[in-house]
This record gives structure tokens, C-alpha cells and sequence, in this order.
């Protein structure tokens, strides 16, 4: 006889016949179907607990700095071409020595801004070549910005090189905003697609809580079926099973529906983060068109064609550049709009007196700003400078730097908020290494509890 043979029929004494219709063989199925729910909740509610951390850990520390970092780079270089148009409001020496510090920091500001998405951009992707294409595009504004200033005594010249530099940023769908803004979306379709992931369903949570049920009810099925066969009420080692399969299951519950609302809180804060920065954005190109309608003469336009020649500006149109240059750009809805976010998180206090602050001072900004184009359109071009020289310019001044600063502490706010939640959702994380052994300590205990059963029946 094989010594195979010998093995088997060794083992088959150990199995009574009609194994499964008998209590012992009832009891050893009880016993491997709860080890094997068991361990399968755990892996399974470990993998999905993994999952979820691998998504708070992308928003925050790739989505979600890269869309701030997306929103300041379209604020930096807004508030870049505003410094630009203002610089030339400047008299005698100080306009004569360049477009200034604030535009100079503001372009590294949003260089700057455009490394730290290119860093978390993967290589190759659409982001990474609209990155390319933006540093490309700056390169050629701040050149005809330079050349905006370097041709200051040449009237027209000047000004037509600061309409195309304006045309270059402000142009729909190839302007460097533009391309900021498709940037934008890409970001915004990614936290979106991270605050949307199946692992933070519904369906994960009631799945995660059937399998943690069904543990629980085999290790009171097991608790009963021995009190009854084995006239024995309490099994001590089951019921401290019974007790941790409870905990288990309570623990990792509200592990997952924290983590879910903790990143759903990070996203709306984002949204309320970038919200914030397009206002600061929309505000500086409204400032910026008022000063270069204060520069240029009204018959900029006939200038244009004098800059250069080539192909790059035979193809720009005259009267596109020339409403860049004198359109108001005002949007009071537009504006309060973008703050909603803010206002649709729990709102402390603070928050919404920055709100209200901000769209106050942006209606009062947008009211200056339409009256003083009608004092424009009633001044001929000669007394263009003193209506720089105005009251009304300082008053526009103050109702801009007033937005600013409400608009500032909104987006420092919201951003504070996206770090909390971000960093709750992850801090709650202590029971990935939790899970494996208490887990582990339910096996051990229905092992204790049922085997001694086993020999005593046999």
C-alpha cells in the first residue's frame, strides 16, 4: 500500500460519516465558515480603509495643492498685468524704470506657482504640455511688456505693445488665462473624480457593514448551537469574540463614513479656496482694464499695426485688442457667485462678515468704475491724466484694496479648513494597523471557544 493511501485512510478516520449531517461535523463547518468571514472582513475592510487613505493622501498633498496652486497662478498673473497697465500711471522717473516690483513679483509668483503644478503633474499628460505652453506664452508677455516700457517716449508705440501684451493675456481659448483656466478644469475634473471614487460609496459602507453583521451573527450561531447541544450557556471565549466582531464592526463603520465626510469637507473648502482666488482674480482684471482705458488714447486702435510685422501679429485682430484694452469687465453676479462655497460650509462668523465685506466693496469698486467711464467718455484726450489724478481714482484704489483684503482672509480661511479636514481624515487612520489584529484576536478566540467542544464530542 502507497503511502499515500495510507494517508488518506488514516484521515478519513477522522471523518465521521455523513460528516456534514452530524453535530461535530456541523460544528467544524460553523467554525471554518467564521474564520473564513472573519478574515475576509478583515482584508476587506483593510483594503477599503487603504483605499480611502491612498485618496486622502493624493488630495492632499497632489489634487488639492495643485488647484490652489492653479487658481494663484491665474490670480498672480491677473494681478501681473494689472501691475503692468498701472505702472504707466506712474510720472517722471519711477514710470521711466519698468514695470515695477509688484509686476516682477507677481511673474514669480506665478512661475513659481506653475513648477509646483509641474511637479505634480505627470509627464507626457495634457496638464504637463499646458504647463509647457503657459511658460512659453509668459515668456513672450513679459517681452512685450518690456517692450511696452522700453518704447515709453514713443506715445503710441507703447501703448500698442502693452495691447498686445493684454491681448496676449486675456484672450479667449489661446490667451494665457485661458490656458490657466483649461488647466483649471483638468484639476478641478481630478478632485472631483477623487471626492466621487466608489471607494467612498454608499454601496462600500452597506457592503463593509453586511460582512461585519454576518460575522457577528455565525459567532452568536456558534454561541447558541454549543448552549444548546452542550448544555452550556456562555462560551467566555466566544463571547469576548462576539464583543470585538461588535467593536470591529462599530470601529471601522464610522472609520469609513468619517473619512468620507472629512474628504467631502476638504473639497467643498477647496472649491471655497479657489472661489476666493478667481474673485481676486476677476478684481485685478477689472482694475487692470480701467488703467489702460486711463493710458491709451481712444485711437489705439490705428496704432496696432505699427508693432512689427510676421505672421503672429498680421493674425491679431485689431478690434479684439482694442476691447481688451477698453472693456470694463464688471461682474457683480459673476462675483458673489464664486463665493457661494464659502458660504455653503458651515459658515463661522468671521467667514461671512469677509464675504459680505468683499461683495460690498466690489459693488462699491464696480459703481466707481462705471461712473468713471463716463467721465472718461466725456473728457477729451488731453485732460486724460488729470482724470487719473482724481478723486474718484483714489476712491477706486480703496474700494479695490478693501476687496482684496476681504477676499485674502476668505481664501486664508478656507484653506485652514482644507487642512483640517484633509488632515482628520487621515489622522483617523490608526486602525489600518488595528484591523489585522483584532482581527487576528477573533480567529484566536473562536478557535479556543469551539475546539475544546470538538474533542469532547468526538
Amino acid at each position: 500500500m502507497t503511502t499515500t493511501a495510507v494517508a488518506i485512510r488514516s484521515a478519513a478516520r477522522w471523518v465521521p460519516r455523513r460528516f456534514p449531517r452530524t453535530v461535530w461535523g456541523r460544528l467544524w463547518i460553523m467554525l471554518l465558515a467564521a474564520v473564513a468571514v472573519s478574515v475576509a472582513f478583515g482584508v476587506a475592510t483593510n483594503l477599503v480603509l487603504a483605499r480611502q487613505q491612498n485618496v486622502v493622501a493624493s488630495l492632499a498633498a497632489d489634487d488639492g495643492p495643485a488647484s490652489i496652486d492653479t487658481a494663484r497662478v491665474h490670480t498672480a498673473l491677473s494681478d501681473a498685468d494689472q501691475a503692468a497697465a498701472t505702472s504707466f500711471l506712474s510720472q517722471g522717473a519711477e514710470r521711466l524704470g519698468g514695470s515695477g516690483p509688484i509686476y516682477q513679483d507677481k511673474i514669480k509668483i506665478a512661475t513659481q506657482g506653475l513648477a509646483k503644478v509641474a511637479a505634480v503633474t505627470p509627464a507626457g499628460g495634457v496638464s504637463a504640455e499646458q504647463v509647457q505652453a503657459i511658460e512659453a506664452l509668459i515668456v513672450v508677455y513679459i517681452g512685450l511688456v518690456d517692450q511696452a516700457h522700453a518704447n515709453v517716449d514713443h506715445g503710441n508705440l507703447s501703448v500698442t505693445y502693452l495691447a498686445y501684451a493684454s491681448h496676449l493675456m486675456h484672450t479667449s481659448d489661446t490667451g494665457i488665462l485661458a490656458r490657466v483656466d483649461q488647466l483649471a478644469a483638468l484639476d478641478a475634473t481630478q478632485v472631483a473624480r477623487r471626492g466621487s471614487t466608489h471607494w467612498l460609496s454608499s454601496a462600500v459602507i452597506v457592503a463593509q457593514f453586511i460582512g461585519g453583521m454576518a460575522l457577528i451573527t455565525l459567532l452568536v450561531g456558534i454561541q447558541a448551537f454549543l448552549a444548546r447541544r452542550f448544555r452550556r450557556v456562555l462560551n467566555p471565549a466566544l463571547c469576548a469574540a462576539t464583543v470585538l466582531g461588535i467593536i470591529l464592526l462599530t470601529l471601522t463603520s464610522f472609520q469609513t463614513a468619517h473619512t468620507r465626510n472629512d474628504i467631502h469637507d476638504g473639497v467643498a473648502a477647496l472649491q471655497g479656496v479657489i472661489g476666493a482666488e478667481m474673485d481676486m482674480a476677476l478684481l485685478a482684471d477689472d482694475y487692470g482694464a480701467r488703467a489702460r482705458s486711463l493710458i491709451a488714447p481712444q485711437d489705439v486702435a490705428n496704432a496696432l499695426p505699427s508693432v512689427g510685422g510676421g505672421d503672429a501679429v498680421d493674425s491679431l485682430r485689431v478690434d479684439r485688442t482694442a476691447a481688451t484694452m477698453f472693456a470694463g469687465a464688471t461682474n457683480a453676479k459673476r462675483f458673489s457667485s464664486l463665493l457661494d462655497p464659502v458660504l455653503r460650509l458651515d459658515a463661522t462668523e468671521a467667514e461671512r462678515t469677509a464675504v459680505s465685506q468683499a461683495n460690498t466693496a466690489y459693488r462699491e469698486f464696480t459703481t466707481i468704475d462705471q461712473d468713471m467711464k463716463v467721465d472718461a467718455s466725456d473728457t477729451d484726450a488731453d485732460h486724460t491724466r488729470e482724470a487719473v489724478l482724481a478723486p474718484r481714482t483714489s476712491r477706486l484704489l480703496n474700494a479695490y484694496q478693501r476687496t482684496e483684503d476681504a477676499l485674502g482672509a476668505t481664501a486664508e480661511s478656507t484653506q485652514r479648513r482644507f487642512d483640517t479636514a484633509t488632515h482628520a481624515a487621515a489622522s483617523k487612520y490608526w486602525l489600518g494597523t488595528g484591523i489585522p489584529v483584532l482581527t487576528g484576536v477573533v480567529v484566536l478566540l473562536l478557535i479556543i471557544g469551539v475546539f475544546p467542544r470538538l474533542g469532547e464530542y468526538r
